[in-house]
């Protein structure tokens, strides 16, 4: 490959013998935006609460549930799972925090794993299921949802 000619007669570099190559980042950044027009507040509601066993036999027992989105909106909150025993005292067996369901889904399903103290059995009682705004956005109840464990 021969050397190019430089482009004018008062350019004074010779350009390089061989083939070379030059790499220049470019740097961005990006922001995501959320445009709402016509906004409808989201509604949720809780649907198919139910348990199954863990994976493998050493594993917690797991909470399902499907959360269903309506609106323009997307939903935000935290999840609190409590277990009443027949004729006992109300104790949470599960939390998470920071569940959102964006638009455009219309609804997400959820698997907590349980952590109920130790000895107590989730039978013969009731499963709450909570989900909550944000405390620092009003910790609002979005819904909830309940079933009797025999």
């Amino acid at each position: 490959m021969e050397p190019v000619p430089a482009a004018s007669s008062d350019d004074t570099t010779q350009p390089p013998a061989g083939i070379g190559i030059k790499i220049t980042p470019i740097y961005g950044l990006s922001i995501p935006v959320i445009v709402r027009r016509g906004t409808k507040p989201a509604t949720v509601t809780a649907t198919d609460l139910h348990l199954a066993p863990g994976e493998k036999p050493t594993d917690p027992i797991q909470c399902f549930i499907q959360l269903n989105r309506e609106g323009n909106q997307s939903c935000y909150g935290d999840i609190t799972v409590t277990f009443t025993p027949a004729g006992g005292k109300e104790q949470v067996v599960g939390k998470v925090n920071g569940i959102a369901v964006y638009t455009p889904n219309a609804l997400r399903l959820i698997r907590l794993p349980l952590t109920p103290p130790e000895g107590m059995m989730l039978a013969e009682g009731r499963l709450t299921f909570t989900y909550r705004l944000k405390p620092e956005d009003g910790g609002a109840l979005i819904t909830q949802a309940a079933t009797d464990l025999l």
